[in-house]
């Protein structure tokens, strides 16, 4: 189910022709499970990506990190990270990653935690991501 419906958006604002061809559904949706140790302790964080289009261009978005994020809430921002650079004329897409971790733990832990997840969900999903080291040893 579409965040924003197009048609009624039109009435209120001038869209551009292509905005009102971008899909209602994600192209991809990639769940993983990351269990790694940090300081001590063993870490499982449940984390998600979605690339909603790419059509205009790579996905652009970002990393929510909450305990209670989900598949769901990282599709619909990724949906709207989809609209906003149509809307705007950017050429990129839309995308999100999620990351479900305790809020609680220590941020110098979380950085790590984010590099990893990060680079192990552009693996599953096929992408490449060249601006960060694949080894977390190098964020820890």
């Amino acid at each position: 189910m579409s965040v924003i419906n197009l048609r009624d958006l039109a009435g209120l604002v001038s869209l551009p022709s292509d905005a009102r061809r971008l899909p209602q559904r994600p192209e991809q949706e990639v769940r993983t499970t990351l269990n790694t140790v940090r300081s001590g302790a063993v870490l499982c964080a449940d984390s998600y990506l979605v690339i909603h289009c790419s059509v205009r261009g790579p996905g652009k978005g970002g990393i929510r990190m909450s305990a209670d994020v989900d598949m769901r809430e990282t599709a619909r921002l990724a949906e709207l990270m989809t609209y906003k650079s149509a809307l705007v004329g950017i050429p990129l897409g839309g995308a999100r990653s999620g990351i479900r971790l305790d809020h609680k733990i220590p941020y110098r832990s979380t950085f790590g935690v984010v590099v990893v997840a990060a680079v192990l969900l552009s693996l599953v999903a096929g992408r490449a991501l060249s601006s960060l080291s694949a080894d977390p040893r190098d964020y820890s």
